[in-house]
């Protein structure tokens, strides 16, 4: 418990002292001020693409198997300020399928993610006061291993909404320009979904067996980074930190993202990229035993056809 409880204070500790810090940045340079709210303002950010892989074998000594491979992905962040009030609208999503002839179809990136978030700014233009709603869930069923599929299609671990997650919170948020964000909520309601039966009644992702959801209040930490360091190349990163106001106090939910972006000409584009994520309520199984939670990581390097776009409507001239 005690272990549990610096964990907590930790991200309480954190999430306050970020505060100080960003105004003294916001003071200390007059230049980094965000962009006049004056008038208003759209920002958009948009880059998708699909990727493409493929491989095919006649009488290849060294072995192997035909195989094909894809997926695509559409990343959208839109921002609107208007005086003091600024809103930003966010959608992240990625499919992607393999077959080979030994284990046929499987899916190998699967995700939805889509925010709305509301600031009122505080004077200084950095700091806001801020409302979030997040939601994320899958499109496909996942298994345990890649033959699972074809031994047994209804031997899913996971599908859309089993597990969802909605985040409803409220808090204060610090922004320098559009480069970095750091928001701390100390009133965040996180519920998971388990909507599918068959997943409920194996008390999946920690909801109760024949529940289908569970609600927690709790905390939370985010922070994200966009910077184009070379006019071609953009590394994004995001950080949430969860932990809940119940008996789990302390036990830290991490989801944390890293993407480089390069477009290599006008058509085609590449990706770098990284995900962890950790949740205690999520439990593993090896041979049918439950050997708990573990940390989570994907790494994927895609190279196809992509189209990036930016764009920010013209601003008055300062008086």
């Amino acid at each position: 418990m005690q272990i549990r409880l610096q964990k907590a204070v930790s991200v309480w500790i954190v999430g306050v002292l970020c505060l100080p810090v960003g105004h003294a940045f916001a003071e200390g340079d007059d230049n980094q001020k965000e962009t006049s709210l004056k008038t208003p303002t759209w920002l958009i950010d948009f880059s998708g693409g699909i990727n493409a892989a493929q491989a095919a074998m006649i009488n290849w000594a060294a072995g192997g198997e035909n195989s094909v491979a894809g997926n695509a992905y559409i990343n959208f962040n839109t921002v609107y300020i208007n005086g003091s009030h600024k809103w930003e609208a966010k959608l992240n999503t990625q499919y992607g399928l393999t077959w080979d002839k030994t284990n046929l179809l499987n899916k190998t990136v699967d995700n939805l993610y889509a925010a709305t978030k509301y600031g009122y700014a505080i004077p200084g233009d950095h700091f806001y006061y801020t409302a979030l709603v997040e939601f994320q869930t899958q499109y496909d069923r996942g298994y345990e291993k890649i033959d699972d599929r074809k031994k047994d299609r209804n031997n899913y671990i996971s599908t859309i909404m089993a597990p969802g997650y909605l985040n409803v919170s409220a808090g204060m948020e610090y922004r320098l320009r559009d480069l970095l964000s750091v928001y701390f909520s100390p009133i965040n309601c996180r519920t998971t979904f388990v909507l599918d039966d068959s997943l409920s009644a194996k008390g999946k992702f920690g909801v109760e067996k024949g529940k289908h959801y569970l609600f927690q209040p709790g905390m939370s930490l985010a922070g994200a980074l966009s910077w184009t360091f070379y006019k071609n190349m953009t590394l994004k990163t995001d950080l949430t930190l969860f932990t809940p106001y119940d008996k789990d106090f302390g036990n830290i939910v991490v989801d944390w993202n890293v993407r480089l972006e390069m477009a290599i000409n006008e058509y085609f584009s590449a990706v770098i990229g990284t995900s962890l994520k950790y949740d205690d309520k999520v439990h593993f199984t090896k041979n049918g035993v439950d050997v708990g939670p573990k940390v989570q990581f994907r790494e994927i390097v895609n190279i196809g056809i992509g189209y990036t776009f930016k764009h920010e409507t013209p601003k008055a001239p300062a008086e």
